[in-house]
């Protein structure tokens, strides 16, 4: 048997689970990211039919563009397969059927059957936008025998023509939620076509309309924004593919409310009310439903909280050390002295140290005050490890002085699940039915279950943020989803968010286009997605549009402060505000000296 073919029992092929190493090894090589597959399906109608629904729901070659050519061994009326749901909405299918004005009018039986092996056969598939821009099933070619000129009507590159090419005026519907900077529309609702404002997703229609032929429509109004005039001159009106975009009927992006049965516009996809969807999170639960493309960017789950108290300037002096680093360089100062003040007691031939001056010459020259040292050699020996440690520790310090000046301290953040769980905070996600809630609702670690049991609901994202403001409360959304919100009406004219975000994300996901399952038009997707990708359009845009969403709102908190955006320079100039910790020691100082003058001095007079 050739490699190339596997040969199976229609109905035993029909209830198989494809093994992985079944698949690898009839795999053919990709050609640009992409490989066909052909099923060949020699069977009575019925169960063609169940075949064509299967197929392309199945897990046999998933990903590849699969062709399906049928032969039911007789004649195939064009209204019967007009009348089936399954077999009119296929798509790159054939059905080979013998020519019926043949049949009708040859009589041909038992002894001469093997003429039939010479009759014309039709091939007739679906034309999804021939009909003013619906189906309808039409005539490929004609196939007369190979001593007869083989195919007629149409070159074997055209059994399967790009069904894009010209669509007729046919409109495309889709499904689709506020998500930005990802999606973003101005009005609209599920009954009243979307329109559709700068965002990831219509940077990628834009670009790709240039390349196909589609446009938008609003209110059954062509809608052509940013393409390419010269392209929409050259195309007659009437050949468009348009699309139209519609809110989810439950306003909800989608969760398995039972086995296998989705919510909003995952649900709405799954049941084939609409073409496809943008802008959806990609899991595995939800693939096993609708199709989607290649995942066009990152979107990982993050939280974000109140942001953190700073600390109190004065004590910048004091920062670059811990509390026990500073304890063990007083400890040292101490001992340090008073071994000094021992040595001396024992080398010296004369007056020694006093215990007194010992302890102010270690701190002397800790704080690298030079002086005359003592001439005897046990001393200087031990003098020479002191200032050793004296050294490492001045420039560790006055090395971390200058951040600690300049950079404002705050308290502790929490920046992972693990402190959050540890935390006196609660927490919780947009009451929006999307993939954050069923990731958490669904898996099975011990950790993500722990959040689940604890969440909350609030019901929009800005009510969501702005709780992390009024009580400690932690938000888990998805983090681009987040930082635009927080870009936008969370900044101060300063470009100073109100909100801390943690550094830990988790559940990497991505986001793609989610269509009905086994929709033509996936390769056409993957196909521009995967240059657009090539071409770090997708991460460029969505950087773009976040900057742009930033300035708009410092601008507007500029506006709200009766105020203007600063712009900065780069450079910081120290202040007052800075040096209060030095200026608040060199006071304690002064006080401290002139605490002990007034004593000595009271002293002194009742001596």
């Amino acid at each position: 048997m050739n490699n190339a073919y596997l040969h199976y029992e229609l109905q035993h092929f029909l209830s198989t689970t494809p093994t992985d190493l079944i698949l690898l090894h009839h795999r053919p090589p990709i050609s640009d990211g992409l490989f066909c597959v052909a099923f060949y399906l020699l069977a009575p109608l019925p169960a063609i039919t169940s075949a064509i629904d299967f197929i392309p729901k199945s897990k046999w070659f998933s990903g590849a563009l699969r062709y399906m050519i049928s032969y039911t061994g007789g004649s195939l009326d064009i209204s019967t397969l007009e009348a089936d749901p399954i077999l009119f909405s296929a798509s790159h299918t054939l059905y080979v059927s013998h020519n019926p004005f043949y049949n009708h009018n040859q009589n041909y039986n038992s002894r001469n059957a093997s003429l039939q092996k010479y009759l014309p056969l039709d091939l007739l598939a679906n034309c999804p936008y021939c009909r003013d821009g619906e189906a309808e099933v039409v005539v490929r070619g004609r196939w007369l025998g190979a001593k007869r000129g083989g195919l007629h009507g149409v070159s074997t590159g055209d059994l399967f023509p790009d069904p894009y090419v010209d669509c007729n005026g046919h409109v495309f519907e889709g499904v689709y939620k506020n998500f930005p900077p990802f999606s973003h529309y101005s009005s609209g609702n599920s009954t009243h076509p979307l329109v559709l404002e700068k965002s990831l997703d219509k940077l990628i229609f834009d670009a790709i309309s240039a390349l196909h032929n589609f446009s938008y429509l609003v209110n059954d109004r062509l809608h052509v924004l940013a393409y390419d005039p010269y392209f929409y001159h050259c195309l007659p009106r009437h050949q468009l593919c348009h699309l139209q975009m519609y809110e989810p009927k439950d306003g909800l992006w989608g969760f398995e409310s039972s086995p296998g049965n989705y919510t909003g516009v995952v649900g709405e996809v799954q049941h084939r009310l609409y073409d496809f969807s943008v802008s959806l999170t990609i899991t595995y639960d939800r693939g096993q439903e609708i199709d989607f493309t290649i995942d066009y960017y990152p979107l990982p789950l993050c939280f974000v909280t109140s942001k953190p108290k700073q600390l109190p300037q004065y004590l910048a002096v004091i920062r670059p050390f811990r509390g026990w680093v500073w304890a063990g360089v007083g400890v040292m100062l101490g001992v340090g002295g008073v071994t000094l003040w021992m040595l001396e007691r024992v080398a010296a031939t004369h007056k020694p140290m006093t215990l007194q001056k010992a302890l102010f010459v270690t701190f002397a020259s800790l704080l690298t005050q030079s002086r005359q040292w003592p001439q005897y050699g046990i001393v200087r020996i031990y003098l020479s490890f002191w200032l050793v440690f004296c050294l490492v520790a001045t420039v560790s310090y006055f090395g971390n002085l200058t951040a600690f000046l300049t950079v404002p301290a705050f308290t502790s953040t929490i920046d992972s699940l693990q402190e959050l769980v540890r935390s006196d905070f609660s927490w919780g996600v947009n009451d929006y039915g999307a993939a954050d809630y069923q990731l958490l609702l669904s898996s099975k670690e011990p950790l993500y279950q722990e959040i689940f049991r604890g969440i909350s609901f609030c019901p929009s994202l800005l009510d969501c943020i702005q709780r992390t403001l009024d009580e400690r409360y932690a938000f888990i959304s998805f983090k681009t989803y987040v930082r635009d919100a927080i870009a936008t009406h969370f900044t101060d004219r300063n470009g100073d968010t109100q909100v801390y975000m943690a550094k830990e994300s988790f559940f990497p996901a991505g986001v793609g286009i989610g269509m009905q399952k086994g929709s033509p038009f996936r390769h056409v997707f993957d196909k521009e997605l995967r240059k657009l990708l090539e071409g770090g359009f997708p991460i460029k845009w969505v950087t773009d549009l976040i900057q742009e969403h930033a300035l708009e709102g410092r601008r507007m908190a500029a506006a709200n402060d009766g105020g203007s955006v600063s712009e900065g320079n780069g450079q910081l100039t120290f202040t007052l505000y800075h040096l209060q910790g030095v200026f608040m020691v060199t006071g304690t100082g002064l006080l401290l000296s002139a605490f002990v003058f007034g004593l000595e001095l009271i002293l002194y007079k009742m001596i």
